[in-house]
């Protein structure tokens, strides 16, 4: 049975119990590593709202209840991990029992309330010990093999990318270390060049947009309601990204699941559609969301037709709007797709080729 890697934080408040509570850690679980984290004062809130991903006022309940003060992080092996049903605060969930219930009983010895926190599934392992200590757990369990060498560290610093991330590697090894998502398009530069004089923002495809932008500390440039546009301090510029989300009507919602389910990983470093998809999905963005074909799209779409070894595609069929649209038709229909109003009201939705589309059915 292959170990997990798990933590947990015993918050300020809870800190007088720290030492009982690792000693029956320390027969449960292989301790691997403890650290004492120290959290610039000022960013405490930005950090503690960044960690559950959701808004933490200075002051809140939250912060008020576990203490805005030194806290320890105890990193874990689980050598056989058993997963059972519990209730936690977002309702019953399959979880690691080992650790939930040892989570439950420290919570318990502390006095009730959440001063004690653990992670449940390897998937909140890697997030939290991604933004915490910048380790994705994978080169973690390599880089510290063996045991607790029985020190706890001090670590002050704040909560990665607090102050803008290195470079884009950084944010992309962070994304892989945690969360589904795909680089829709325009990605054959990255990571080492990621502003495009034809089209200046990264588009992702994601589950949860909110998750996200939380977890890349990223800022949203428009207020209005369904916009996902989001500016990231990476190497000291301004990065803009598109968060698109299953569901948010971009494309037909099967579709978008469909991409993040059948992405492949790209020798530089991330997550992209897989050839088909990413032929299909382009063509899509260009007829739907644009008013008319970019010239680099015009381009790039033949020469992925034609490595696709599309007999019924070439520059032809994106001169001919009959034609383009009869193609385009015979995709959706055949995986029982649909044509989508986006959510975000800035997205072009081109009526005219649906309404073409309507009658050519």
């Amino acid at each position: 049975m292959t170990p997990e890697l798990h933590l947990f934080i015993v918050w300020e408040r809870a800190a007088p119990f720290v030492q009982p509570i690792m000693n029956d850690i320390l027969t449960k679980f292989t301790v691997k590593k403890a650290f004492q984290i120290h959290w610039t004062p000022s960013y405490f809130p930005h950090n503690l709202s960044r960690f559950y991903g959701q808004q933490l006022p200075p002051g809140s309940e939250k912060e008020l209840h576990c203490g805005n003060g030194p806290f320890f992080c105890i990193i874990v092996a689980d050598e056989q991990p058993v997963y059972g049903l519990r209730q936690t605060s977002r309702g019953p969930a399959i979880v690691n029992t080992n650790v939930f219930d040892a989570k439950a009983l420290y919570r318990h010895w502390t006095g009730g309330g959440h001063l004690i926190h653990a992670t449940n599934t390897p998937q909140e392992s890697a997030h939290d010990l991604n933004l915490l200590i910048g380790w994705d757990p994978n080169i973690f369990l390599k880089a510290f093999p063996g045991a607790w060498d029985g020190q706890c560290p001090v670590l002050k610093q704040d909560l990665a990318g607090t102050l803008g991330w290195r470079d884009l590697k950084q944010v992309l090894a962070v994304l892989n270390s945690t969360s589904d998502y795909v680089i829709l398009r325009n990605f054959e530069q990255l990571p080492d060049r990621f502003i495009s004089e034809q089209h200046g923002d990264i588009d992702l495809l994601v589950r949860n947009p909110i998750d996200i932008a939380y977890l890349l500390n990223g800022d949203l440039v428009f207020r209005e309601p369904e916009r996902v546009h989001y500016r990231i301090l990476i190497g000291g510029q301004l990065v803009y990204f598109d968060f698109r989300y299953v569901g948010d009507g971009y494309m037909d919602e099967e579709w978008e699941r469909s991409l993040l389910r059948n992405r492949t990983f790209s020798p530089k470093g991330f997550y992209t559609p897989n050839p088909e998809d990413c032929f299909y999905s382009l063509l899509y963005h260009a007829v739907i969301h644009k008013r008319s074909v970019a010239p680099d799209y015009f381009a790039r779409l033949c020469e992925m037709a034609k490595r696709l070894k599309l007999a019924d595609f070439d520059a032809s069929t994106l001169l001919d709007p009959a034609r383009l649209q009869l193609f385009m038709n015979r995709y959706l229909n055949d995986r029982r797709y649909r044509y989508t109003v986006p959510r975000d009201p800035s997205v072009y939705f081109n009526q005219r080729f649906i309404e073409r589309k309507q009658t050519a059915l």
